[in-house]
């Protein structure tokens, strides 16, 4: 999670995946399922290697996108990601930086408790489940 100097909403979704998905490379990740609430952001990113140019952060994406791993895009309603928000918000408190936390802050767990209720509502799954 960043506290950074002021940009568009896209390019912040777009650092966010940027960085999501380098932190799980180095972690040695080979199936990752993204989330953003962004439809703009999600559009963005299923054009894989066509994605349009709108950001500088777009060559890095496409790059790391086209690595040997599995990748899927999800897009999520906002009203079941009030975590990611909640995060968001906290930051403004940290340093200037990346924050990487092993275990959620106590106080977004009952948002994310209250985010996969959300998503049950909306018919979808709470959790990302393996497939068999």
């Amino acid at each position: 999670m960043y506290n950074s100097s002021p940009i568009s909403v896209l390019e912040a979704e777009l650092w966010g995946v940027l960085d999501g998905l380098l932190l799980a490379w180095d972690c040695g990740l080979r199936e990752v399922i993204v989330e953003l609430d962004s439809r703009d952001a999600w559009r963005l990113l299923q054009q894989g290697a066509a994605m349009e140019r709108v950001s500088s952060l777009v060559p890095h994406l496409v790059e790391c996108m086209a690595r040997s791993w599995r990748l899927q895009f999800v897009h999520v309603v906002r009203e079941g990601n009030q975590a990611a928000d909640h995060m968001a918000k906290l930051a403004w408190g940290w340093q200037y930086g990346l924050k990487v936390f092993a275990t959620p802050p106590t106080e977004v767990l009952a948002i994310m408790q209250d985010d996969c209720q959300v998503r049950l509502s909306f018919g979808a799954s709470p959790f990302i489940q393996k497939k068999k």
